[in-house]
């Protein structure tokens, strides 16, 4: 396959970010397409790069375009290096939140083509400078992906106690909404998928009434997308309209992933605190 095709067939992969009609897009790649520039917990793959395109392609990425463009096209590879610029309509990137505004930024991607189509994909981006632009000052030594760790670990205790007075709603909201969540609830069974886990959190919350809750974390580890905690959440209240109140203290082990910039939770694992049986 000529490099000048293969040059062609990227062009109108690129064409697709912002557009309304995406139906070249399993004509331009392969079934089996590996989207290295996927954000950790999209799907993965042709299905990941479609959901990408359909929600922030269309959206806080629609504006962006080339301003400067250098092509090298060689055998197999396509690779795109140059500047690109964009409106940023506000909101948070990578853990920050980020004000309104416009930005360039340096920019690579590679691609490559089996049988004129899409195989492979990488991407090398200036996010950095580009949030420097827009007015983010980032403090020095710290981690952009443990950033806001705090912030969301506080969040979090916020929606558990929500959750035991019978609000499941701020709870829902840090979860991720994809297929692939899971829940091991404290109650029995287990669901996966959204479609499934979100049910179940609202059932799960409307069998509580005035209750209470204290989270004490025994282990954390926080990477710059993905981190779990290991706790004990002591919490009790009144279960099933019950006229008295009692105390029912879970384990509960947590996994979160980033996605879109934001920590969401992708697993919950809880069941009730027993009694310490002694080793014999």
């Amino acid at each position: 396959m000529s490099a000048a095709a293969n040059r062609a067939v990227v062009e109108r992969f690129d064409a697709l970010l912002g557009s309304q009609d995406l139906s070249q897009l399993g004509e331009l790649c392969t079934p089996g397409m590996v989207n290295h520039a996927l954000a950790p917990g999209r799907p993965a793959g042709l299905a990941g790069t479609r959901e990408f395109l359909t929600t922030q392609g269309r959206g806080i990425w629609g504006s962006d375009r080339w301003r400067q463009l250098v092509v090298v096209a060689d055998g197999d590879y396509v690779v795109q290096y140059g500047v690109r610029e964009g409106h940023w309509p506000g909101g948070r990137f990578r853990g920050v939140q980020i004000p309104e505004g416009g930005y360039t930024r340096e920019v690579a991607f590679m691609y490559r083509l089996e049988n004129r189509r899409i195989a492979e994909r990488w991407a090398v981006r200036d996010d950095l400078g580009m949030m420097q632009q827009l007015g983010v000052s980032m403090p020095a030594g710290a981690e952009t992906g443990k950033a806001d760790w705090d912030e969301f670990t506080a969040r979090l205790l916020e929606a558990l106690r929500r959750f035991v007075a019978g609000d499941a709603g701020p709870y829902k909201g840090l979860w991720s909404h994809r297929d692939d969540v899971t829940i091991f609830g404290g109650w029995g069974a287990w669901e996966q998928g959204w479609d499934a886990v979100g049910p179940r959190l609202d059932w799960a919350a409307a069998r509580y009434r005035d209750g209470w809750l204290d989270r004490e974390n025994l282990l954390q580890a926080v990477d710059q997308d993905i981190a779990y905690s290991v706790d004990i959440e002591r919490s009790g209240g009144h279960f099933d309209g019950a006229p008295e109140a009692r105390e029912a203290p879970l384990r509960v082990t947590h996994l979160f992933r980033r996605e879109d910039g934001d920590w969401r939770i992708a697993h919950r694992h809880a069941d009730f605190l027993q009694s310490r049986q002694e080793a014999r």
